[in-house]
């Protein structure tokens, strides 16, 4: 058997793997075992690159499959923490760092570790010092980050961290609920036009537009304090 097999039948092998929703590429020894339904991994560039990883320590807010950590690492980071609710949601037990953890073996990845928790508990889970970047990809719906910025960045934890780190978000740009149904996701004009809007409400927060990526138009900025 070999190497990539034997993790190939670890993940098999968890309950409920065969009706699990795969969003991010899973990578076995080096090479996609399972690609994502909607990004795929040859365009996965199009976010990752705008992100200095490089000699950084990284944490990593709804890490998921472990992908971003083998990604992270190849870009040189000098090591990676990555934190997800660890739900049963994703239809797999006893959940999604499951499957990280064999991601992270199957590549040998050095100074790779996950943490079970919420983004609302994050300061509790880390300690600032240890870090230097936070990556916040494909998590939070456009219209609540944009909210969020109009308020100060006051209700969302991890936000916070732009305080005293470097951030990058990647929102989701989903269709929206409405008291009268339902709106279709943001065009990239409205977007930019959210975006304005939160540079003005946040003058003490850098909040800098790297790209559109390739997936529902969703915009990659970069919070830092001026």
């Amino acid at each position: 058997m070999d190497k990539q097999q034997k993790y190939k039948n670890k993940i098999i092998g968890m309950k409920g793997f065969d009706r699990h929703t795969n969003y991010n590429p899973i990578i076995l020894d080096g090479e996609v075992y399972k690609d994502s339904i909607r990004r795929v991994y040859k365009d996965q560039g199009k976010r990752l690159d705008y992100i200095d990883y490089k000699n950084k320590r990284v944490v990593d807010i709804g890490c998921y499959n472990g992908f971003f950590a083998i990604e992270a690492m190849n870009r040189g980071a000098k090591s990676y923490l990555g934190i997800d609710s660890n739900s049963q949601s994703d239809g797999i037990e006893p959940g999604i760092l499951s499957v990280a953890r064999v991601v992270a073996a199957s590549n040998n990845l050095k100074n790779v570790s996950f943490k079970k928790g919420w983004c609302k508990d994050l300061r509790k889970l880390v300690k600032l010092k240890d870090f230097d970047i936070v990556t916040v990809l494909s998590i939070s719906d456009a219209n609540w980050l944009f909210n969020d910025l109009k308020k100060g960045l006051v209700s969302r934890d991890w936000y916070n961290f732009v305080k005293e780190k470097i951030v990058y978000i990647e929102p989701t740009n989903h269709g929206r609920a409405t008291a009268n149904g339902s709106e279709p996701p943001y065009t990239k004009a409205q977007l930019k036009s959210q975006f304005k809007k939160a540079v003005k409400k946040n003058p003490d927060i850098n909040i800098e537009f790297l790209a559109f990526t390739d997936y529902e138009n969703r915009i990659l900025l970069k919070l830092t304090t001026n």
